[in-house]
């Protein structure tokens, strides 16, 4: 009764143009929803996963756990490739720099040897030759008679001592043209090729290459000759002046052993090459090899051969000379 008087006053005074009143609002027991909305008293749904939906949510998982296992399977395979490319470019920098250092240190000595021949100063490394080289000139170049009419006898191993007069030849020849040398020889000279097989002690053999300066196993060997029938090789150390190294005969065999574990021979034996006086110099040296060879023995077999293999043994008779000079200064 008393809502419906506020009511009757309050539409009163909106006719009359009176200012409203703040509305007060109905106490919540009087409040009644309009009879136009339906009333739910249903409590609300909860969203649920139907069994495709579970599935595929199951299937999508499984899809990116395969492809994260994927991706990091193939970048640690390819950090491990990076790797392995950059140690062994380390190593083959390594090698070389080895060989490199190996060859300049050859020429070193054939340079200091051939100096001290013409009576000037000890030379240690290659800048104190380019040195003397500029600082005194060779007396053979320096006083060529070209010019004044006279003949004149080119020999690049031929020098003028103080006095004057030429001193006798010195030989620059070394293990790398011997080498050289002796691989020509053993490709296309029979009698040369006869005498590597009785190192081997085979017969009706059939030469398959022959080859210098082999790297294997991180070293050298100086000469590889290398038969097909029968399937044998010939792993040859060739010395002039120098001693074997620490370890060099073993490596001979570990490489030859190599070898047969790749295939590449059924059989092998080392060989020691050298002259004769290098045996005198190093006795029991050559006990650690299979077989030995020497250069007198090789300079006959080239003497009966023809001329062409006659000038080939005035080389390994050089190097000959050579390992005697040495001897004689080693005295």
């Amino acid at each position: 009764m008393q809502n419906d008087e506020r009511r009757q006053a309050l539409l009163k005074r909106a006719i009359e143009g009176r200012k409203e009143s703040p509305w007060v609002p109905l106490p919540i027991e009087d409040a009644t929803p309009p009879s136009s909305l339906p009333v739910d008293n249903k409590p609300p749904k909860k969203d649920v996963l139907t069994q495709g939906e579970k599935f595929q949510a199951l299937l999508v998982l499984i899809v990116m756990g395969l492809l994260v296992h994927w991706v990091m399977s193939f970048a640690a395979s390819w950090v491990q490739t990076c790797v392995d490319v950059v140690f062994g470019l380390l190593a083959i920098g390594t090698i070389c720099a080895k060989t490199d250092e190996d060859h300049k240190n050859d020429r070193l000595t054939d340079l200091a040897e051939s100096k001290k021949d013409e009576g000037s100063s000890s030379i240690t490394s290659m800048d104190d030759y380019r040195r003397s080289q500029i600082s005194t000139p060779s007396p053979s170049l320096r006083e060529t008679p070209f010019l004044k009419g006279r003949s004149y006898d080119i020999d690049p191993y031929a020098t003028k001592g103080a006095s004057g007069k030429r001193s006798k030849p010195v030989s620059m020849i070394n293990e790398s043209r011997i080498d050289a040398m002796m691989v020509e020889e053993i490709r296309f000279n029979p009698m040369l090729q006869s005498l590597i097989a009785t190192k081997l002690s085979i017969q009706n053999y059939t030469l398959s290459h022959v080859a210098d300066s082999v790297w294997d196993n991180g070293r050298e060997t100086d000469l590889l000759v290398v038969f097909s029938t029968p399937e044998a090789a010939l792993l040859i150390e060739n010395k002039i002046t120098a001693p074997l190294s620490y370890g060099q005969a073993g490596d001979y065999r570990t490489r030859g052993e190599l070898g047969m574990r790749r295939g590449d021979w059924r059989r092998f034996r080392t060989c020691i090459f050298a002259p004769r006086r290098w045996f005198e110099r190093n006795r029991g040296a050559h006990s650690e090899f299979d077989v030995k060879m020497t250069y007198e023995e090789v300079a006959d077999v080239l003497d009966r051969s023809g001329d062409r293999s006659a000038f080939k043994a005035s080389m390994l008779r050089q190097a000959i000379n050579k390992c005697e000079g040495r001897r004689e200064k080693d005295r």
